[in-house]
């Protein structure tokens, strides 16, 4: 038998499995990769010690980059009636240090139109109440967060 990739073998044996069988080799990858974390965690670990100083300052890079990209806010991450706005933190009466900011995250002011579920109020015809000023960022666990600064 020739040898093969994990991911071909994956796809090309999923598509012929019928529903049953998918369910358990779900459950199997689940349980496969729940056993790795700790293994796979460790022969990082162990590794580390034994590069050379250009490898391991291409792994820091590495690292650096990819926790700038853990901190980006991107339109997904956002409400979709969301809109940037041009005022920074700094203009409000909010300092960074009050907010539970994720180090090496930015804040992102932007206007929001909200509603109040309120059955017969008139901000469910589609405006919403509002705009109110809100600054988004992420935590300190990677999530977004978000303030409210003032109505706008």
């Amino acid at each position: 038998m020739e040898k093969q990739t994990i991911p071909t073998y994956l796809t090309e044996g999923i598509d012929r499995q019928k529903n049953p069988q998918l369910e358990e080799i779900a459950e199997f990858i689940e349980q496969l990769l729940e056993w790795h974390k700790g293994d796979i965690a460790n022969y990082l670990t162990e590794g580390i010690p034994k590069q050379d100083p250009e490898t391991l300052e291409a792994i820091q890079e590495q690292i650096s980059e990819q926790m700038e990209r853990n901190l980006e806010i991107t339109e997904d991450d956002l409400p979709d009636n969301a809109e940037p706005v041009d005022d920074e933190l700094e203009s409000f009466d909010v300092e960074r240090d009050e907010l539970d900011i994720a180090s090496g995250s930015s804040v992102y002011v932007y206007s929001q139109r909200r509603n109040c579920n309120k059955p017969h109020c008139s901000c469910n015809n589609g405006k919403g109440h509002g705009p109110y000023l809100y600054a988004y960022f992420r935590g300190p666990d990677g999530r977004l967060k978000s303030k409210y600064l003032s109505k706008h």
